[in-house]
């Protein structure tokens, strides 16, 4: 009897069917395989290296490119609002701590302008807009003064901390402990200021 009939063809498709879920169940299993023993693997070395406090390189952006950039941004906003004391009706302690925070944060930006260039052929250009306390005076300047650059300090304080720890550049990751320790100091004083002079604690 020919095996041409409809029954004939039903069961040689079934059975090609049945032979290439075998096939795709067996494949994917072998790829789930090698997944998971990558995945152990990985998390096996891991551990290891935790546990003997070995750093494990991971691929990741270049940190000390981006901190230097973005760090640089910050400096020229405390810069700016430094530079703007001159000449203000401003207190004295006041007027006195933004000559000492200006040639402080000068250093800092030079030193990280040439880190930048030196290790990335980079320079950074400056914002040339003018700020809003820039045009203030008097209590309005000194308020304003002391919430801007302590938010300023805060970040740049933790974004220290983390550079401290992070950074592949010995001397930034110097460099970004002193400045760690700077912001700590000078928020500190601040913060009494903003309390004893507008009640602001």
């Amino acid at each position: 009897m020919p095996r041409d009939g409809p029954r004939h063809l039903r069961e040689e498709c079934g059975s090609r069917t049945s032979k290439m879920k075998r096939h795709s169940q067996s494949t994917g299993v072998n790829r789930m395989s090698k997944v998971a023993f990558a995945l152990a693997l990985s998390l096996t070395l891991l551990t290891a290296c935790a546990e003997r406090n070995v750093k494990v390189d991971v691929p990741s952006a270049d940190f000390d490119r981006t901190y230097l950039t973005e760090t640089l941004n910050h400096l020229s906003t405390d810069m700016k609002i430094a530079s703007a004391c001159k000449g203000k009706k401003i207190r004295q302690e006041l007027a006195l701590f933004c000559g000492e925070l200006l040639e402080r944060q000068t250093r800092e930006s030079d030193q990280m302008r040439q880190m930048l260039k030196d290790w990335y052929q980079r320079t950074p250009h400056g914002d040339p807009y003018p700020l809003w306390v820039e045009n203030q005076d008097g209590e309005v300047f000194e308020r304003a003064f002391l919430k801007g650059v302590l938010r300023e300090h805060d970040d740049t304080a933790k974004r220290a901390g983390q550079c401290s720890v992070e950074a592949k550049h010995s001397e930034l990751a110097t460099l970004c402990r002193q400045m760690a320790s700077h912001r700590a100091e000078e928020a500190i004083k601040m913060k009494q200021w903003s309390c004893q002079w507008f009640k602001e604690c």
